[in-house]
């Protein structure tokens, strides 16, 4: 599992990866794409990919060229319309690019997961995320 925060999403893993060790399911935390693994799991939000998420774009082209499945769960799905900055530009950049790497993201990967099924929703209608690739699984504190 890949996590490179150190706050909220960084617990959640911790906790993602005690339950499923439980399970009999062996699972590592990493902040490292360098692991050889069959399967990551990335944790993802925009902010910890500045700018925008597309610093997580090279990372799975490289882990898809070299055979690897990839589980992705956004921990934010911004509607379209709510895609807001206080500055203009940067608002203007925003709403260009998030849309794109968004549905980038989510085609390159094997499985997206979410929250929430207001979030699956947006994925399907705003980004055109095929639904059989998407997978609700409640984080616990809704």
């Amino acid at each position: 599992m890949y996590v490179n925060d150190n706050g909220g999403i960084k617990t959640y893993s911790t906790y993602l990866t005690k339950s499923l060790k439980k399970k009999k399911i062996d699972v590592k935390i990493t902040n490292s794409f360098d692991e050889d693994y069959p399967i990551y799991h990335i944790q993802f939000e925009n902010s910890l990919f500045q700018p925008f998420g597309m610093k997580l774009i090279p990372k799975i082209i490289s882990l898809k060229s070299k055979g690897k499945k990839i589980i992705l769960t956004m921990h934010t799905v911004t509607p379209k319309k709510e895609i807001y900055a206080r500055n203009n530009l940067i608002k203007l950049l925003k709403r260009i690019i998030l849309p794109v790497v968004t549905k980038f993201i989510c085609r390159l990967c094997d499985r997206v997961i979410v929250h929430r099924e207001v979030l699956k929703e947006i994925l399907i209608k705003e980004y055109h995320i095929k639904k059989n690739k998407i997978e609700v699984i409640a984080h616990g504190v809704y």
